[in-house]
């Protein structure tokens, strides 16, 4: 049985294919939002791009440097990288987007936290995600390393938290100029369990 323990957020959903984000909107609710349309990001190069210390940091100052970062992924839509990062603050979320090449805040969404009408099961799956990730050897800084040692000058672009048969693990999915792949390690050990490489789709 596999659990996910780092959640996408709520609002925004990046699914990956070829490098290329598509985004699928909540349907229980409208979301506010404030943002810039003015972007820099006219080709994905991770080389190049700010990283992930760098994009939680931005992310934070625009949420007000309040609440704490659930998940963050590195997305691209209509040729704009950009980091996709969600803070949650107490009974709301925020999702923030920051150009991946710049830094500069794109878009800040606020929306209600359904987690807050979740019931007692939903409850008992949320204290055992905290347990999890307490209980983890590895940081997610550490699984980074590990990943990027897999593909030569690749960056992580999306990293989770997972129990797949009683097992903590980290799934990182690094990308360069020509490959994409997914990282499967031991959240406790640090052992590489699987490596899954692709090309990568020319958009």
């Amino acid at each position: 049985m596999k659990k996910q323990v780092v959640l996408s957020g709520v609002l925004a959903v990046g699914l990956i294919a070829g490098g290329t984000a598509i985004f699928a909107a909540s349907n229980s609710e409208a979301a506010t939002t404030t943002g810039n349309s003015e972007v820099s990001s006219a080709s994905f190069n991770p080389e190049t791009m700010i990283n992930f210390g760098q994009a939680k940091k931005a992310a934070l100052k625009a949420a007000g440097n309040k609440g704490h970062i659930d998940d963050i992924d590195l997305e691209r839509y209509n040729n704009i990288a950009f980091y996709d990062v969600e803070i949650e603050q107490g009974d709301k979320d925020v999702t923030v987007h920051i150009d991946a090449y710049t830094g500069k805040t794109l878009d800040v969404f606020t929306h209600d936290d359904d987690r807050y009408d979740d019931d007692r099961y939903d409850d008992d799956d949320d204290r055992y995600e905290s347990e999890a990730i307490a209980s983890v050897k590895l940081s997610a800084a550490d699984a980074e390393k590990i990943a990027i040692k897999q593909l030569s000058n690749s960056k992580v672009v999306q990293i989770e938290l997972d129990e797949d048969d009683n097992r903590l693990q980290y799934e990182v999915e690094v990308v360069n100029s020509k490959y994409e792949a997914e990282v499967e390690i031991d959240a406790n050990t640090g052992k590489v369990l699987s490596i899954d490489k692709d090309d990568r789709d020319d958009d």
